[in-house]
């Protein structure tokens, strides 16, 4: 038996056309329903960089990185990928790779947004200069410390 394979225009609403659309309610209630706790904090660009004219490396704001975050709202997000950049270029952990995440339609997520999952756990390393202040060590780390080994 042959199979053929039949043609049809592709116009909008067409009959015999397969499309995916997304009804609001149900939508959400996915993203509910099946997605992880996270916070959402908005990123914006430190002033540091506007005034030197590079991001300072000892700004107290952005730390060096030279976004701030805002406004931490904790939502739900369906994570689909989380994958890393296996192409040579400057490494540090904090250009691992991307993620993908959906959230809900009233949430717009911007670039360098910050979006952390609560209830997960990572394993990181992190060399740290240890300073004295205000009569105790101190240290600034880039994750919050679960555990020490």
């Amino acid at each position: 038996m042959e199979k053929k394979i039949t043609k049809t225009p592709t116009y909008v609403n067409a009959p015999g056309i397969i499309r995916v659309d997304f009804w609001d309610p149900d939508f959400s209630a996915l993203v509910d329903n099946k997605g992880y706790d996270a916070v959402w904090e908005r990123a914006i660009p430190c002033p540091c960089a506007k005034r030197q004219g590079a991001i300072m490396s000892n700004c107290v704001n952005c730390q060096g990185t030279g976004w701030v975050f805002i406004n931490p709202t904790q939502i739900k997000v369906l994570a689909q990928s989380l994958n890393k950049d296996t192409k040579y270029k400057e490494w540090s952990q904090e250009r691992l790779g991307t993620a993908s995440f959906t959230v809900r339609p009233e949430y717009h997520l911007n670039f360098m947004d910050k979006i952390t999952l609560l209830d997960s756990c990572s394993r990181d390393s992190e060399n740290r200069v240890v300073f004295y202040f205000e009569d105790k060590w101190m240290i600034n780390t880039i994750y919050t410390i679960d555990d020490v080994i």
